[in-house]
């Protein structure tokens, strides 16, 4: 907490100089303390010393996670989410952390991110500078190899393609969404979509029209979504198995 609250005023010296405190007394820092720190060389506008936290990650034999290599990888890209640095971190962080997790004989799965996070912050650097190519690209390997993309990452591509005027593609992200990925859209991916379609001029009433067609069929999938969960749930808190409806009859 004392990292993030010097962090979050820019206070960068002050932060390193809680991070040491800390190993002075006996506590290694874990990843919520680096993750903080990291992030507060981004609000400091110094991402170079956040290379000094993974080297310390690194010396110390402590595996980043999705949130500290999210946090490095968006320390990277800045304000102006520049992709090209955002993607040498993103690097980085992955094989920093494979090399940490294989040295300290980790196994194999523990070596890989299991988490979008850091994926994600790759995605909304691509997303701000309408790198669309790139992104879809990212977002096939991970459906792929993995990790698994969540809703922030369809909503990092879905931005990219309206930062680039590519409405129809947009659209298609959201219409596979919600024919069933796994992944359900949420209110941020459509609010984006009408947002985007009201200022489309004399394409504004259809665009408006789609993007209400689709929020249509997304909120009858959750309802029915809903309605078998809780059928589901009456059904094993039914009776103990032994009559008619109970799950042992099933």
């Amino acid at each position: 907490a004392l990292i993030g609250a010097y962090g979050s005023c820019g206070e960068l010296s002050r932060a390193f100089e809680a991070f040491g405190d800390m190993q002075a007394r006996g506590v290694t820092p874990n990843n919520y303390v680096c993750s903080a720190l990291v992030s507060a060389c981004g609000v400091a506008n110094e991402p170079e010393r956040a290379n000094d936290v993974l080297r310390w990650m690194r010396d110390n034999s402590v595996v980043p996670n999705a949130a500290t290599c999210s946090a490095y990888v968006s320390t990277w890209a800045g304000a102006s989410g520049d992709w090209r640095k955002a993607q040498a971190a993103f690097q980085r962080a992955r094989r920093l952390r494979a090399d940490i997790a294989e040295a300290a004989g980790r196994p194999p799965l523990e070596r890989v991110l299991d988490s979008p996070d850091a994926h994600n912050a790759l995605l909304a650097a691509y997303a701000s500078s309408g790198q669309v190519e790139r992104a879809l690209r990212a977002v096939m390997a991970m459906q792929r190899a993995g990790p698994p993309p969540d809703v922030a990452t369809y909503g990092a591509v879905v931005a990219a393609c309206l930062k680039t005027n590519q409405w129809d593609r947009a659209l298609g992200v959201v219409e596979a969404l919600v024919s069933g990925t796994g992944v359900t859209p949420n209110e941020a991916i459509f609010n984006s979509l009408l947002k985007a379609a009201a200022e489309a001029g004399d394409k504004a009433t259809a665009r408006i029209d789609d993007v209400r067609e689709l929020m249509l069929r997304w909120q009858e999938q959750s309802a029915r979504r809903d309605r078998a969960a809780r059928a589901d749930a009456a059904s094993i808190g039914g009776d103990d198995g032994e009559g008619d409806g109970g799950v042992a009859a099933a």
